[in-house]
């Protein structure tokens, strides 16, 4: 396993996807090529999607949780209720209000959790 990727995706998870891609990449002192290709060979994906699925689990325990949707926006850095409610829909296929009346929490587990092959740090569904 490649340590440096592993602690970057730990950072990611961290600060909620939230905080800039480039400032965790330097605290590595590594090329954003460079940190892109390893992050992409060890995760699946490059760094930005990793950080927006996060985002994206973050938002679906909040509302799990029955967070006020403005401290949500606030909390994950989205700009407007909008912008949460595309990405939410971008992501998932369904609306934010759609998820939470169809799926418990158990059931969401199941549809986005089904991998099991998956390492632990990227395992990070908290429903």
């Amino acid at each position: 396993a490649d340590r440096l990727i592993i602690e970057a995706a730990h950072k990611i998870n961290e600060a909620k996807g939230v905080k800039d891609i480039a400032e965790i990449r330097e605290d590595f002192f590594i090329s954003k090529r460079h940190f892109i290709r390893r992050f992409q060979k060890v995760m699946g994906l490059n760094p930005k999607e990793f950080s927006n699925i996060i985002r994206f689990q973050k938002s679906l325990l909040y509302t799990n949780l029955q967070i006020p949707v403005e401290n949500i926006i606030s909390d994950l850095g989205y700009y407007d209720q909008s912008h949460l409610l595309h990405e939410v829909k971008k992501m998932s296929g369904y609306s934010r209000s759609a998820i939470s009346k169809k799926y418990n929490s158990t059931n969401l587990k199941q549809i986005f959790n089904s991998t099991h092959d998956m390492a632990l740090f990227y395992n990070t569904i908290y429903l």
